[in-house]
């Protein structure tokens, strides 16, 4: 099934983790028919608490065990893996902006340094499902009118990070897999190496995230892990970077 939007009456929430809240969104397992789809679950989690490493414009996320209950028949009752994800005008308010509401927007009357985190982001995770002058999965935060908004970018279930076995419309593939692709600006290699640099600096943090998460099967652990090496591996060596940031960018 879809994800879920749970609505809460504020005096069955008072005191508890939801308190304040009128609703949030419970992303699921989607089907049932192979446990494969819970460790989904568990793959994007993981990915929206590494960006939470870099930046803290981004979604928070809370991981939960839920309990279904099916009152007309009690024995397809079952326990999976699900996280709530943090509503976009509580994360715009919690970094002192408000939430944007465009259907387009230029990249380059963004933020441009975060603008580059989230599109060098998505590169890390092998994700192209996303666009910013259709807000494709993206939201925009203003602090105020003299600063350019920030891109948060949001639903993650398309990287190849995860590679669910059925495909986008919006995803490039490369032998039946997703490609990593980089969508961001066209930056020159100082540029690059500054945005680079944050993602090194971070990346015993974003291993140790993976290592010592208990639910996630050894196996996509393991690819997991190997697919942020050589996302590292590339973005540590100069003619890696020029070969896939800079060779093809029109000012280049």
């Amino acid at each position: 099934f879809p994800p879920l939007k749970l609505k809460f009456r504020k005096e069955t929430v008072a005191g508890t983790v939801f308190d304040g809240l009128k609703d949030i969104k419970m992303v699921t397992h989607c089907q049932n028919e192979s446990p494969d789809y819970e460790q989904y679950v568990l793959q994007e989690y993981l990915i929206y608490k590494t960006y939470n490493i870099y930046t803290q414009v981004s979604f928070k996320v809370r991981l939960a065990r839920i309990h279904y209950l099916d009152i007309y028949s009690p024995a397809d009752t079952l326990s999976r893996f699900a996280f709530f994800l943090e509503n976009p005008e509580d994360m715009a308010r919690r970094n002192n902006g408000e939430l944007l509401e465009f259907e387009s927007a230029p990249p380059d009357k963004l933020d441009q340094d975060q603008l580059a985190l989230m599109t060098m982001f998505n590169y890390m995770i092998i994700n192209t499902d996303y666009s910013i002058p259709i807000m494709h999965n993206v939201v925009l935060v203003s602090r105020n009118y003299f600063e350019p908004p920030l891109p948060v970018p949001y639903d993650f279930d398309w990287s190849g990070l995860i590679n669910i076995p059925y495909d986008s419309p919006y995803v490039a593939y490369l032998s039946g897999s997703p490609e990593r692709i980089y969508k961001g600006p066209c930056l020159r290699m100082k540029e690059l190496e500054k945005i680079l640099e944050k993602m090194q600096m971070k990346r015993l943090e974003v291993f140790e995230l993976y290592v010592e998460f208990p639910y996630l099967e050894n196996e996509k652990k393991s690819r997991n892990i190997q697919d942020l090496h050589l996302f590292f591996i590339i973005t540590g060596n100069r003619k890696l970077i020029r070969e896939a940031f800079i060779k093809d960018c029109p000012h280049n």
